[in-house]
């Protein structure tokens, strides 16, 4: 129930202009931040493992921006999903096209991190070239 819940708030959400739907997926993170204390506390763990050189305060902002970006993407995710051709083409720009075009007609393999720009590139460049 708690998933249909998500999905159906992803899709009635994804209607809202970017302007108004990023800060509501910030505040979605923030109150991931509150409730997740387990997920709280092993992303403090990593940070301090990962970035031992940062101050606490330190570590903690970044710890509060993870988790407003990850609310911010979690929204963004229903305009990959439901949003026209038309509106992913405004909203996601691609740069360095002119090298994909110099080489589309052969066999490419590409490298991308696994972040969210994996997500939003892959829909962006399927909406000019279709599979």
């Amino acid at each position: 129930m708690l998933t249909r819940l998500g999905l159906f708030l992803m899709w009635l959400l994804h209607f809202l202009p970017l302007a108004v739907l990023a800060p509501i997926g910030e505040g979605l993170g923030m109150l991931l931040y509150l409730l997740g204390k387990e997920r709280r506390r092993v992303a403090r763990v990593n940070l301090t493992l990962c970035f031992p050189a940062l101050s606490e305060p330190e570590r903690e902002a970044l710890l509060r921006a993870h988790f407003r970006a990850m609310g911010r993407i979690f929204l963004e995710h229903g305009l990959l999903w439901w949003s026209s051709k038309e509106r992913l083409k405004r909203l996601i720009r691609i740069e360095g096209i002119e090298h994909w075009e110099a080489v589309k007609d052969r066999p490419v393999i590409w490298l991308a991190p696994h972040f969210v720009g994996l997500d939003m590139g892959g829909v962006r460049l399927s909406c000019d070239y279709p599979a």
